[in-house]
């Protein structure tokens, strides 16, 4: 090289190039291994597919949630998990969303390998190359079924506190009213959307010896978790209604008390 130094600045040049290519490779396969770290002990279900849906990847949690195994469902299309739940349209319409590269989000009732139902809050995304051609579809999933059997009896025992004849209420510890069913709404005179929000217990009741009764109640109800007897509600035009009553005390996991 000393006898041929118009060759030095060349090799130079070339030398760092590679040295900055090797740096950079380094870190791409850094990043792309705590990538694959991420993915692999995420908490929500991950699958990858190729552009005609076939399934190439899943992780751990997708193996727990859908009970199959990279192994059983490797080359399958997601319609493995079909549960019948949804109709042609349904798949038809998601499809049409991401192969027309746009991402999907939406809750999927699933069937599991054991035919078990399941509800999954899932996104699809379209990953597309420089030319932005489609290349895979990565779809993410969150098991929400504990969610929505929640939900769907919150649901199943709002409808059967409105159906009932009987003033149902629901009162904060400190006896701030938080929910009172029609009936006791028509009873009281309340229109269906006023909010009761800033109502006591003490104010469903006429003044004087039913409010000091019904505080009497409240201190036995702490003590004992549960009253019952005769009070007279303060109704519509301010008139008193002789109703019997049961207070019960709503614990929570704690031992306190939630709500009356």
């Amino acid at each position: 090289m000393k006898e041929n130094l118009s060759r030095l600045l060349p090799t130079v040049k070339r030398e760092l190039r590679e040295v900055q290519q090797r740096r950079e490779r380094r870190l791409a396969e850094q990043v792309l291994s705590k990538l694959s770290l991420v993915v692999k002990q995420a908490t929500d279900s991950v699958f990858i597919t190729d552009p005609a849906g076939r399934i190439e990847y899943v992780n751990p949690a997708f193996e727990r949630l859908t009970g199959y195994t990279i192994d059983e469902i490797k080359n399958s299309t997601p319609a493995i998990l079909s549960s019948g739940k949804h109709d042609i349209a349904f798949y038809q319409q998601l499809w049409q969303t991401v192969i027309g590269g746009e991402v999907f989000k939406g809750t999927l009732i699933n069937r599991r390998k054991n035919g078990e139902l399941f509800y999954e809050e899932q996104v699809i995304t379209p990953l597309k190359d420089a030319q932005g051609c489609t290349t895979h579809f990565v779809s993410t999933g969150r098991d929400i079924t504990a969610r929505v059997h929640a939900e769907e009896a919150h649901a199943r025992l709002a409808s059967i506190l409105e159906a009932t004849p009987d003033l149902v209420a629901i009162f904060e510890q400190d006896g701030c009213l938080r929910y009172l069913n029609g009936a006791g709404r028509q009873l009281l005179g309340l229109g269906a959307e006023e909010d009761v929000s800033a109502r006591y217990v003490q104010d469903l009741f006429l003044a004087g010896v039913a409010q000091q009764q019904i505080s009497q109640a409240l201190i036995a109800v702490h003590q004992d978790g549960v009253w019952n007897g005769e009070t007279v509600l303060r109704v519509a035009e301010g008139k008193g209604l002789p109703v019997s009553q049961v207070i019960l005390a709503h614990r929570n996991t704690e031992g306190g008390i939630a709500y009356l």
